[in-house]
């Protein structure tokens, strides 16, 4: 039916953006409710993948708005590392999920990107870019960011030294630079994006906010 249709859809446009087809069907579980969630999976709220398992995890109420975004981390994890099928960095997967997806609020992942950094928001993206730096972000600074780092990889690059990165191999390996050297490469991107001053307030409501840890 309907909810069937939505995810072949989806699933078509993943494999399109990756160059990959799964090799093992997906799963997709939608829970009715947070209480049934809560006890089958441990969780209320959250949508998750499961890449080792070829899963996803959804709720009634949210499935349609974050569909895409978990195909992803499964659909990546045909090259991801081996095991968790995944990278250890969770900025790369999570960015990589926006950057397929890109829907977030009404501008381009770039654009908020940009807007983040003409009002001080974030005062260096480089880092955003490692482990440490993205879970110590509010999550929605980070995953923006990293969203628009990756899908600016995607464009400068190609997703074949992206796979390559996200199977394990150092970013030095895959693109001849650190990522200091290619988060300046991104920033100088983003400083030509245009931002016009009157979109100050809306981006400062959505990020100007401590992460979770502070």
């Amino acid at each position: 039916g309907r909810v069937a249709a939505a995810h072949e859809f989806r699933l078509q446009q993943v494999t399109a953006a990756l160059l990959t087809v799964p090799r093992v069907p997906i799963t997709s579980f939608i829970y009715p409710d947070d209480e049934t969630k809560r006890e089958l999976l441990g969780t209320a709220t959250t949508n998750i993948a499961k890449p080792w398992l070829h899963e996803i995890h959804l709720s009634k109420g949210s499935w349609q708005s974050t569909l895409k975004h978990e195909i992803v981390h499964v659909v990546a994890g045909e090259f991801g590392m081996p095991v968790i099928r995944a990278n250890y960095h969770i900025g790369l997967v999570e960015g990589l999920a926006m950057a397929v997806d890109n829907d977030f609020g009404n501008r381009t992942l770039h654009q908020y990107a940009a807007g983040l950094l003409r009002f001080g928001i974030v005062q260096d993206p480089a880092p955003l870019i490692r482990p440490v730096g993205f879970a110590t972000s509010f999550s929605s600074v980070s995953y923006v960011m990293m969203g628009s780092f990756c899908r600016y990889l995607l464009d400068r690059y190609g997703i074949g030294h992206f796979k390559q990165l996200y199977g394990g191999f150092s970013v030095e390996r895959t693109y001849g630079l650190s990522y200091d050297r290619l988060a300046a490469e991104w920033q100088s991107f983003l400083r030509k994006v245009p931002v016009p001053a009157s979109w100050k307030a809306h981006i400062e409501f959505y990020f100007n906010r401590p992460s979770i840890f502070a």
